[in-house]
């Protein structure tokens, strides 16, 4: 998140690839996975929270941007093959859990994986011990350190590191060319540095020579056995000491030491010289370079004169001393020449076991490339793997939800291929057909129906020819009617893979049509047909109960029977309303009712107790027919 801010602030996207390893696999795992609890947001600021993660329940995930900058590997530090090229390790408070000798064998190999002028960032607790040639500090606060360019062709037990790969010249094929007017001038610079400067030799921070300038052979010769560039190998006698004291002298103040008038032994004869030590402290140049420079003093020898010596003897004693004190001398110079050819032959075999050990560590380097590749290729499958894995996740809520969708409509529905055999079929249909799972992939065909009276298969097969929707009302053997529709199946492509086949339980309806048609019947009756509760209220009242009575439906519906009942036959209203409460059938009989206009009717009365679901009486329905001129006639007639 930090390298990320800091790409947007200075406007730059350089690649950048981190490494993060680790010896415990499962804290790998979990490190992959990327998702953090969501208390971390105590710790997180919530804009970084809204910019770098997603909230997922009681999660956070880091964003792809962040997760694709890092690869976790599994890597021992101890013993598995360092990273290389790297602009910045940071190794926080794991040293201090290591043994000094650990400790040594590791910082050199963070040197190693460090390019130049690369930070190493170690905990507060932690240093770089004595390894300051390694490494500069930048804060010695934060443990923030520098690599440091080291010009040796290796270091103790360090993979060697070809600093300056110069490729040697095959002799006989030096390249001729032109001198330019540069090259003169570097000539005349040269003559001029051998003839009138002092000799002098460039040093690093080892003490090895880079580059020779001018005749240095009267104060540096090659030391005996391997071939070494240590300055102070080289030293003649007389010089090795002062001079081993003037580098550490320049090193420590960083300034120019100066030592003079010192005697040195050369071709059995002693000059004088004397020696300045000059650190190139100039910025641009690595630390570590100094300057070495040897001033001759030797005054010229007097011409020699004979001279009679004034005492020719010598002291015998003395002469014995000064040979015991030689031949001590050279006893120490063989102890030294021996201690030094055994160091030699211990130092070769050390090169050759290096030699052998870069080869290894090479291969090691290869493999922790393929392995590094694996381990991308690994993270990039994981990746896919986590997003398929979602996508599974979410089509299987969405086929729960159509699942729970297609049972909630209580709606048979089948789902027939190109090849009118079943796909998928939802429960209701079961009722109809003889269908379990295992008839999926079966014809339509071979499946057995209670609907009469249809062909599916090839009423499906018309469908798909023509492409038409086809609607049907069919009834099945227990008498249920279904409403049966069939249509295309369509792919979100618009492509047609098969039919589908809904059948919709329409046995309500028709009933509700049958009972709208009963209702129709009643309204329009020329009879009057009322509803009333149990203690007379009107419910219900017909256009032929307005025809016959003179009340309006809104007038009747706010009156009670009773009023429309003379008061000697309100008993048998009383009575007649105890038997239907009771259960028992009423048989029509013959009554009289009131008019609005105060006439009296002679009505033909049918009385029937509607119930509730219970099976209870509930209400009381009437069929009241005018019979005044019937009755009338009846007794014209039998006065005649």
């Amino acid at each position: 998140m930090l390298f990320a801010e800091a790409m947007d602030e200075l406007r730059m996207q350089p690649n950048i690839q981190i490494f993060a390893s680790d010896i415990d696999n499962e804290a790998l795992d979990f490190a992959r996975m990327a998702v953090y609890p969501d208390s971390i947001a105590a710790d997180v600021s919530a804009e970084r929270l809204k910019r770098f993660f997603i909230k997922e329940e009681n999660t956070y995930t880091i964003k792809k941007q962040i997760r694709e900058m890092i690869v976790f590997a599994n890597q021992n530090l101890i013993k598995d093959p360092p990273f290389s090229r790297l602009d910045l390790v940071s190794c926080r408070n794991l040293l201090i859990y290591m043994e000094p000798v650990l400790q040594k064998k590791i910082l050199p190999l963070f040197h190693y994986t460090l390019t130049h002028n690369g930070v190493l960032f170690l905990g507060t607790s932690e240093s770089i011990g004595e390894f300051a040639h390694l490494f500069s500090p930048i804060d010695t606060k934060w443990k923030i350190f520098q690599h440091k360019e080291y010009v040796r062709e290796r270091i103790n037990d360090y993979p060697r590191t070809p600093f300056y790969d110069v490729l040697p010249t095959p002799q006989g094929f030096e390249e001729k060319r032109v001198p330019t007017v540069a090259d003169i001038h570097h000539l005349a610079e040269r003559i001029v540095l051998e003839n009138y400067a002092p000799p002098c030799v460039l040093i690093n921070e080892q003490y090895e020579i880079l580059h020779f300038i001018g005749q240095t052979e009267k104060y540096l010769a090659p030391p005996t056995g391997k071939a070494s560039f240590n300055v102070l190998k080289m030293a003649r006698e007389g010089l090795k000491y002062k001079l081993s004291t003037a580098l550490h002298q320049a090193v420590k103040q960083e300034k120019t030491i100066h030592s003079k008038g010192l005697k040195i032994k050369h071709n059995n004869s002693f000059r004088t010289v004397d020696l300045v030590v000059r650190p190139l402290t100039e910025s641009g140049f690595t630390q570590g370079f100094m300057l070495v420079m040897f001033e001759d003093k030797t005054a010229p020898e007097p011409i020699q004169t004979k001279r009679t010596s004034a005492k020719d003897s010598v002291d015998p004693y003395a002469q014995s001393l000064e040979k015991e004190l030689q031949s001590t001398k050279e006893y120490l110079q063989t102890t030294n020449e021996e201690l030094e050819t055994s160091n030699e032959e211990l130092k070769s075999t050390n090169e050759e076991l290096q030699s052998v050990n870069e080869e290894l560590q090479s291969t090691n380097e290869e493999l922790e490339t393929s392995k590094e590749e694996l381990q991308s290729t690994n993270e990039e499958l994981v990746t896919v793997n986590s997003e398929l894995q979602k996508k599974i996740d979410e089509l299987s809520r969405a086929n729960n939800d159509i699942n729970n969708l297609l049972a909630s409509t209580e709606i048979g529905t089948i789902f027939l291929d190109i090849n009118l055999c079943v796909k998928r079929f939802t429960p209701p249909v079961t009722r109809l057909f003889n269908l379990i799972q295992t008839d999926i992939g079966r014809p339509i065909s071979d499946i057995t129906s209670s609907i009469q009276l249809i062909d599916l298969h090839n009423s499906a097969k018309d469908v798909l020819r023509t492409l038409a929707r086809k609607e049907l009302e069919l009834q099945d053997k227990k008498g249920r009617w279904y409403s049966v529709r069939m249509m295309p199946y369509r792919t979100l492509e618009n492509v047609i893979d098969g039919v589908v086949i809904t059948f919709v339980d329409i046995g309500r309806l028709k009933e509700i049509k049958q009972l709208d048609r009963l209702a129709t019947v009643v309204r329009d009756s020329n009879d009057a047909v009322t509803v009333q509760d149990f203690d007379g209220n009107i419910l219900a009242w017909n256009k032929g109960a307005e025809f016959m009575y003179g009340w309006s439906t809104a007038e009747a519906l706010a009156m009670n029977i009773r009023e429309m009942v003379p008061e000697d036959r309100r008993k048998e209203v009383d009575e007649l309303t105890k038997e239907l409460k009771k259960g028992h059938f009423m048989k029509p009989f013959a009554t009289q009712r009131l008019c609005k206009n105060g006439k009296i009717l002679n009505v033909w009365l049918t009385v029937t107790a509607l119930k509730d679901a219970a099976g209870r009486p509930a209400e009381i329905a009437t069929n009241e027919r005018d019979v005044s001129e019937l009755k009338q006639l009846r007794e014209d007639w039998v006065k005649g």
